[in-house]
């Protein structure tokens, strides 16, 4: 390990790592573990580990690290040392965790890494600006927060360190926050803010026991945000101060950074693969679903998931419940049609891809989802997929939904009889808030002004915190 830098991505379970000399992954439980042995205030933090968050690992790397150079991420958050386009935020956005992404990103190239640091005192993520308001005002506004925990550690503030007092209330009424509890620091500077930032939080925990004010689990986590605001609060003190070079780096946030284990194929089943999405669960359902009840062989059914939730994916298998010839698995598709997807708009299946991403299958049948299974799998003509490895599709066999249904959030008018009577053996059948759930834009104002300009832009994400402040 090179001690000269030190990243700790902190994580509370198993997931993919991007891990080097200067970047390390680690596990709050071995943190807990760590500060129980340790002394009084070791005991409170492992004692509240869930409150502080990322924080805890902050501190843990306070008492017990020595490199020149400390720094901290996130389990789905890292920097992004290599040079590459962000949405309007400033942030870059990928689907996935993986190889891949790593290497684009750069996220453990210790040479970039390196090269960033060079001659630089604090390294901080760009920070966001918040449309409307001020970041007091952003604070106020959360659903979850109460801005009297805010006041509490300005008053902190005030009182105890008046030399922070000028800082705080730039920041506060500024309109630029940083997010995240990510940079990376000179040692120096490190201990120097950590001392601050434990010293501040402790003393709000000596003014407000939120535990027995009734705090939900979401809203015990506000020392990890206070320490949010805190952070841009010591750093707007520094830029004050002058002398200190001040670097930003580009945020790269990971939708999923979950592990995905190796599928191996099922004994003496045909392995189907399936696309499926919020939009599409209940269309993909009623496919698999019809290819259980037309087959008498066994069938393995792969969902390639583009976002289907945990709720949905229950229903899907539900749906082929009474069905025995049938098993369900669910597969990450980003990681096997585009690694390196910005969004899952960017996600497009290509069974060829297949093979290469589940080299185990030596045959593999597909579907698009979108096709209805009408005979035994076994009747159809599939020599050329007996005959060796590779895909072979189902979809022009069978019969295909009306073109809408890739549009659709629920079938409505105009399916085929035989549809509508596996449809409703299906567990969705019923549900008529699809829309609602997967958040489609209702009105046609908003979905107008999105056309125009997309979400991913820097107006478009502008737009998009205007609408989350209205619909408070």
């Amino acid at each position: 390990m090179d001690e000269r830098v030190q990243i700790f991505i902190s994580s509370h379970k198993p997931c993919e790592r991007a891990e080097s000399g200067f970047v390390r992954t680690v596990m709050q439980a071995d943190v807990i573990r760590d500060l129980e042995g340790g002394d009084e205030k070791d005991r409170f933090m492992a004692a509240h580990a869930n409150e502080f968050c990322e924080l805890l690992t902050q501190y843990w790397a306070w008492k017990r690290c020595g490199a020149p150079y400390v720094g901290f991420g996130h389990y789905r958050r890292y920097f992004a040392f290599a040079a590459v386009a962000a949405d309007g935020d400033g942030i870059v956005r990928r689907v996935s965790l993986n190889a891949e992404t790593v290497r684009e990103l750069a996220l453990a190239d210790d040479a970039a890494i390196a090269g960033a640091l060079d001659g630089c005192d604090v390294l901080a993520p760009y920070p966001v600006e918040y449309p409307v308001g001020s970041a007091y005002r952003q604070y106020k506004n959360s659903d979850v927060l109460n801005v009297e925990d805010l006041d509490a550690v300005l008053g902190i503030i005030e009182r105890d360190y008046p030399e922070y007092r000028a800082a705080a209330k730039k920041y506060m009424r500024g309109r630029r926050l940083y997010y995240c509890n990510m940079f990376v620091m000179r040692r120096e500077l490190f201990l120097s803010y950590s001392e601050w930032l434990f010293a501040v939080l402790f003393r709000f925990y000596g003014r407000k026991d939120m535990r027995a004010a009734g705090y939900t689990a979401a809203q015990l986590r506000t020392p990890g945000h206070l320490g949010e605001r805190l952070f841009g609060i010591w750093l707007t003190h520094l830029q004050m101060q002058g002398g200190a070079k001040i670097r930003h780096c580009r945020m790269a946030v990971f939708e999923n950074a979950e592990s995905m284990p190796p599928l191996l194929p099922e004994a003496g089943a045909l392995p189907l693969f399936l696309p499926a999405d919020a939009r599409s669960a209940p269309f993909a359902a009623a496919a698999l679903r019809s290819a259980a009840l037309s087959s008498a062989q066994k069938i393995s059914a792969v969902f390639l998931d583009n976002g289907v939730s945990e709720a949905d994916r229950d229903r899907i298998a539900a749906s082929v419940a009474d069905c025995s010839n049938v098993s369900v698995r669910f597969a990450e598709a980003a990681r096997v049609f585009a690694p390196c997807a910005a969004s899952r708009r960017d996600v497009t299946a290509d069974p060829s891809r297949l093979p290469a991403a589940f080299p185990a299958f030596g045959r593999i049948l597909w579907s698009d989802g979108f096709s209805l299974v009408r005979a035994d799998i076994a009747e159809y003509d599939i020599a050329e997929y007996a005959a060796g490895e590779g895909v072979f599709d189902l979809s022009a066999r069978g019969e295909q939904m009306p073109a809408r249904a890739r549009r659709e959030y629920y079938p409505t008018k105009g399916y085929s009889e035989y549809f509508r009577r596996v449809f409703r053996g299906t567990v969705f059948y019923g549900e008529r808030d699809r829309a609602e759930k997967c958040g489609a834009e209702r009105n046609l104002f908003w979905r107008a002004l999105f056309r125009v300009f997309p979400e991913g832009g820097k107006f478009g994400c502008f737009l998009r915190k205007v609408r989350r402040h209205l619909k408070r």
